[in-house]
């Protein structure tokens, strides 16, 4: 998008939130799952019925953000609903599991 573009888009989310503030989360979430994941916003409430409205890794519920679409990134295959924390946390770690196996043996004392 040009400047011009980007400058015309936040007017306009900005109106748009004073207009309608209650629609705007839930449209803008329910667009970006479908585009990204090709998950639809039933799917995503299924998803978190199943996992009691918590984080699939930490079973802990969201604080201030919907729960993150987590995904195989070679593959594009939902793995579940992860909070913030954990779903940057395995970002970090490049979603791999030899990196995976070096933070354990670090936390148990390993070299």
């Amino acid at each position: 998008m040009t400047e011009k573009q980007n400058k015309y888009m936040r007017a306009w989310r900005k109106k748009r939130r004073k207009a309608e503030p209650e629609k705007v989360g839930i449209e803008d979430h329910r667009a970006k799952i479908w585009k990204l994941y090709g998950l639809t916003s039933e799917g995503y409430e299924t998803l978190l019925k199943d996992q009691k409205g918590v984080c699939a890794l930490c079973g802990r519920p969201p604080k201030i953000q919907r729960l993150s679409v987590d995904h195989d990134h070679d593959t594009g295959r939902i793995r579940g609903l992860l909070c913030r924390g954990c779903n940057s946390s395995l970002g970090q770690l490049g979603d791999t599991l030899d990196n995976l196996k070096k933070v354990l043996i670090y936390l148990l004392g390993g070299k």
